[in-house]
């Protein structure tokens, strides 16, 4: 059962994270040149870790949530600093 929880919540954590990156995404023309380097990291970083979340198993699920939490609050600083 906790599995599914983990699961769940992992799914929920990268769904934010989409839609916080989608959101900034519609802005991106709007950022200056450093913001716009930041922006290439967190990218990458999203990238990275949505490919890594795939190959994972369930067992890790949970801690990969945390991740995609922690890139999603960064992701929102980032927008609210930059647009």
């Amino acid at each position: 059962m906790a599995t599914k929880e983990s699961t769940k919540a992992l799914s929920e954590a990268v769904g934010e994270l989409d839609a916080a990156r989608e959101a900034a995404k519609l802005k991106l023309h709007l950022l200056s040149m450093d913001a716009r380097r930041t922006w290439d990291e967190i990218e990458d970083s999203f990238l990275s870790l949505k490919q890594s979340l795939a190959q994972q198993s369930e067992k890790t699920a949970e801690s990969s949530a945390v991740a995609a939490r922690e890139l999603a609050r960064s992701l929102r600083k980032f927008v609210e600093k930059h647009l």
